[in-house]
């Protein structure tokens, strides 16, 4: 049999580029978070010129975080919209000593499963389904458990492929059959269903009884 390679140390050229990538991230990230908490603090005072300049440079994040969840243009364009309407009227939910990154990917994340149950609950309607009787991602009446589910969901789908993680999402978040979901992404419904089976195998072995919880 031949010996596993340890890519660590066969390429160490990657490792270091890969660590400095990584620095990189965790700079820029420092950036925006400190010059975005300083504009909401002046919106929260009144000032309408910081509220603006916020929104604008918020706008990426929130296009980058919706276009991970749902791949239709359209249907995204709604979620994006829907999410400045949750930061317009939670605005004053944010607390200055708390990283604003993290309660603004909170509003996103919540707006966009919200639109993805909706989805889901429509598709099982059609069906003929009760959905009342299918367990749902994440839902719970309890504010702070939902949204310790949605983190932990997220957290979960991150350390996958793309690939995978979209099928995932297609098929055990959005609802789609499996024709449905392969359809969408272009590719052949065994493939799909191959690429959903790798991703659930890899979920289970990284985080065991809480992926059956989340799922």
């Amino acid at each position: 049999m031949a010996e596993a390679i340890d890519f660590e140390r066969a390429f160490p050229r990657r490792r270091v580029v890969s660590r400095a990538l990584r620095s990189r991230a965790r700079e820029r990230d420092r950036s925006r978070e400190q010059r975005w908490k300083t504009e909401m603090i002046a919106a929260q005072r009144g000032d309408t010129d910081a509220y603006h300049e916020l929104l604008h440079d918020v706008m990426p994040e929130i296009t980058r975080l919706v276009h991970r969840r749902v791949f239709d243009p359209a249907a995204a364009e709604d979620v994006i919209q829907n999410c400045l309407v949750a930061i317009h009227r939670g605005r004053h939910s944010y607390r200055p000593d708390r990283p604003f990154l993290a309660w603004l990917r909170a509003i996103v994340r919540n707006t966009t499963f919200d639109h993805l149950r909706q989805v889901r609950r429509r598709r099982e309607v059609e069906r003929g389904l009760d959905h009342t009787s299918t367990p749902e991602i994440g839902v719970t009446e309890d504010h702070s458990a939902r949204l310790e589910a949605s983190n932990l969901l997220d957290r979960m789908l991150d350390a996958l492929p793309r690939d995978q993680r979209e099928a995932i999402e297609l098929v055990k978040i959005q609802g789609l059959s499996g024709d449905e979901a392969a359809r969408r992404v272009g590719i052949s419904a065994g493939a799909l269903r191959l690429r959903v089976h790798r991703g659930c195998r890899t979920l289970r072995e990284q985080f065991g009884e809480c992926w059956h919880r989340a799922c």
